[in-house]
């Protein structure tokens, strides 16, 4: 019953899928009978899935291109979410064996803990290995799936009702299918299955990437932070989330090279997967912006980099203000031919040494919002022009003020949490605080037929409205924006485009 509670309160799980469950649909909810022979034809194999819906919808990268998504049965979904919660408990908090690299949809951990994770420990990374593997969803391999859950479950029904799934039919625009590999994409299932899959790909990269080739001790003992990247000091780095994966790698560039070959091997061997080769890349941190789950990560130039001077250099320094004195000191006619000379050596030598030695304060990598990503988006979805001008949403004309105010709201909160920790925070808090605010202006001004000062009188300064139960709603003022500190997340984010593109699933 908990499960069901858990999939009722999601709109999108109330979609039908190839064959129409009126019961769920119209929201006359489900019987205990239902749930008893339900459970019953599961322990007893005979339970048998109803056939699911294809669609295509278009890539967000590319609106020629389309991706297929898979709609379930809403009671299916229940079956699901509870197969759902039986693996969490084994994988998450029984056994804890997800490698600590994995972020994508796992308890405490999210976009934000992701790239924590790459700020505080990928330090001075000059090359960046991109992995992009070609429609993992469709193409995982379910027999290789099965065997990797049979290393930790031992009930043979879990793995024969998962199977049972997967052979349910499918209605699709071209007929009906019937697929022996994949795993459906918006499935309540497929993001823990895929992370179950991945899991052998974490463990080699850990074990016999990264432990194999980190060598030399740490950069400090060995006074190692400076500009120059020293091949003889080499540290890898590895990032995944679900499907996207990031590997940083500290040395020579063939190295980076290596590993990519390494990886795209294993993929292949190992769990029949296989690279976009287009846009699976080898990129230097320090010439070229990473684009990576929607942020631009790069390393800042050595040159802008703030540094200290280091013992090596503050006792060279002594050691010249000795010598300093008794070079002034040569007056007489036979050695003052020699003061100038000597004095032009010391510097010299004092500079090779400030720029061999210098000890640069940070290194930390930059993660930026992809801020013309962001306008795009705005663009795409009506919030302002093509000269970037905020102009009225004319789809919300036929709200109430109170929805639409609640929906710019969304739009506001949505991108403020996502971004949260981007270096570039206040750039982002600029675009909600003129851009979203003065759409929201513009369109309720659209909606009474009046000016911009006219809403201000209507609405108010804070732009308020009262909404169901005489609750007031009002969209989130400039110094609530302010107030809001950089710094990552633990709780799962939302996608902030998803919300501007289908505003009522906010509502």
């Amino acid at each position: 019953m908990l499960v069901y509670y858990q999939i009722k309160n999601k709109a999108s799980n109330l979609t039908s899928g190839g064959e129409t469950e009126r019961i769920v649909l119209y929201g006359l909810g489900l019987s205990k009978d239902w749930f008893q022979k339900t459970a019953l034809d599961i322990q007893n194999g005979t339970y048998e899935f109803k056939m699911n819906r294809k669609t295509y919808i278009p890539k967000k990268s590319n609106n020629n291109n389309f991706r297929p998504l898979i709609i379930n049965n809403p009671t299916e979904k229940i079956i699901q979410k509870a197969i759902f919660l039986v693996l969490e408990e084994i994988y998450e908090n029984k056994e804890k064996s997800f490698s600590r690299f994995s972020h994508g949809f796992h308890l405490n951990k999210s976009y934000h803990t992701a790239f924590e994770q790459i700020k505080n420990e990928w330090t001075a990374i000059p090359w960046f290995v991109k992995i992009d593997i070609k429609n993992v969803f469709g193409v995982i391999n379910r027999n290789i799936l099965i065997s990797k859950l049979k290393l930790k479950i031992k009930d043979q029904r879990l793995f024969q009702i998962i199977l049972n799934m997967f052979k349910a039919k499918i209605i699709s625009p071209f007929g009906i299918l019937k697929e022996k590999l994949g795993v459906p994409q918006n499935s309540v299932l497929s993001l823990i299955l895929a992370n179950i899959y991945f899991q052998s790909l974490d463990s080699y990269i850990e074990k016999n990437i990264i432990e194999r080739y980190n060598k030399c001790k740490k950069a400090p003992k060995l006074n190692l932070r400076h500009s120059k990247i020293d091949d003889s000091y080499i540290r890898i780095k590895y990032i995944r989330y679900v499907d996207d994966i990031l590997i940083g790698v500290k040395g020579p560039k063939k190295l980076a090279e290596k590993v990519l070959k390494i990886v795209t091997f294993f993929l292949k061997s190992d769990l029949q997967l296989f690279l976009n080769e287009k846009k699976s890349q080898i990129l230097n941190a320090f010439s070229s912006r990473i684009s990576f789950l929607g942020m631009l990560l790069y390393n800042v130039a050595t040159k802008k980099v703030f540094f200290r001077k280091s013992p090596v250099i503050e006792n060279n320094k002594r050691k010249h203000s000795r010598i300093i004195p008794c070079i002034n000191a040569l007056n007489h006619k036979q050695t003052k031919f020699f003061k100038n000379e000597c004095l032009i050596l010391l510097c010299k030598s004092y500079v090779d040494q400030r720029d061999k030695h210098r000890v640069y304060l940070g290194f930390s990598i930059q993660i930026k919002a992809d801020t013309d990503e962001i306008y795009n988006c705005l663009i795409e979805n009506s919030i302002i022009n093509s000269k970037k001008k905020p102009i009225s949403k004319t789809s919300l004309f036929q709200l109430e003020a109170w929805l639409i105010i609640r929906y710019y709201n969304s739009v506001a909160y949505g991108l403020l949490y996502y971004f949260r920790g981007v270096d570039n925070f206040n750039t982002v808090k600029k675009i909600i605080t003129y851009y979203i605010r003065y759409s929201l202006l513009r369109t309720l001004a659209h909606k009474h037929k009046c000016s911009s000062k006219k809403i201000l009188a209507i609405y108010g300064k804070k732009i308020s409205a009262k909404g169901r139960n005489e609750k007031k709603i009002s969209f989130i003022s400039s110094v609530e924006i302010s107030n809001i500190k950089k710094k990552f997340l633990v709780k799962d984010i939302k996608d902030p485009y998803a919300v501007i593109s289908i505003p009522f699933i906010s509502l």
